[in-house]
């Protein structure tokens, strides 16, 4: 596939081909999870996890970097029949008017051709540049919130509440919320133990133990990558906030089918809105 502005190679034609999949598999996700709604928030929350997957495994790109490596014996890696469908469709809308350029080289007009390409020569430039200012500006800003948790974390004091996972106090206004993925600890404000009963303290950190269960700061750190490397890519914002509803309803669920009564959960949800 020729890409206007772009020379013609073999991981120009991947990218496209993997940005062109991973959105179709995104919409195809949405019309399972639709379907799949009324189950329980973990299979959706499967559904847009694996969407949230094929971004970071670019099969496109692979396949074509696996033909080029100097494997034994002269067969090559044909690609998929569903790749060269992607790259046909995307080819018919990128091109256009190929009679006009063909007509333009019909009279003569090919000795400009060498300046036209040099002139076009810095679009991919830019678009390279823009692309990795985008992602430094991520990676700065993750960084900033996971120092901000850190120091937050140091600074909070320790509580004997669940031998399962060390809790904190802390006053700063975060949490409640599990944090870390090596060494997770519970985060809650200090407010939060004059404002709860024993019993929705009890419903609260079931949540939160719950997310701990999951892996669910793994699956989000997945996902930040994700974000991270397609900001430009909206599917990628969107599949974000699919995960959070769905991790939250998860936990909601896991709560409300264990022996916590739902009106205490509900309550001790609001109290901690109110710290």
């Amino acid at each position: 596939m020729i890409i206007p502005g772009f020379e013609s190679t073999w991981w120009t034609e991947a990218l496209v081909s993997h940005l062109w999949q991973s959105t179709v598999f995104v919409f195809a996700a949405w019309l399972l999870a639709l379907a799949l709604h009324r189950n329980q928030a973990g299979i959706p929350y499967g559904v847009w996890m694996a969407a949230s997957l094929k971004f970071l495994l670019p099969f496109s790109l692979l396949i074509p970097l696996g033909t080029h490596l100097p494997w034994p014996g002269e067969g090559l890696i044909q690609q998929p029949a569903f790749s060269s469908f992607i790259e046909k469709f995307a080819e018919s809308l990128l091109l256009s008017a190929p009679a006009a350029g063909a007509h333009i080289v019909g009279n003569g007009a090919a000795a400009g051709a060498p300046t036209m390409v040099h002139g076009e020569a810095w679009w991919p430039l830019l678009l390279a540049a823009i692309w990795i200012c985008g992602m430094l500006f991520l990676a700065l800003r993750w960084f900033g919130q996971w120092w901000q948790i850190w120091r937050t974390i140091r600074a909070a004091l320790p509580m004997n509440l669940n031998p399962e996972i060390p809790l904190l106090l802390t006053r700063a206004s975060l949490g409640p919320g599990m944090f870390g993925i090596l060494r997770p600890v519970l985060l809650l404000h200090d407010g939060v133990l004059e404002r709860l009963t024993p019993s929705q303290l009890d419903a609260i950190v079931a949540h939160e133990l719950c997310h701990l269960r999951r892996r669910d700061n793994l699956t989000a750190v997945l996902h930040m990558v994700a974000e991270t490397m397609y900001w430009f890519h909206p599917a990628v914002w969107w599949i974000r906030a699919r995960l959070i509803e769905e991790r939250e309803r998860a936990c909601d669920e896991a709560v409300l089918n264990s022996s916590h009564a739902a009106l205490v959960y509900a309550e001790g949800i609001l109290n901690v809105c109110r710290c």
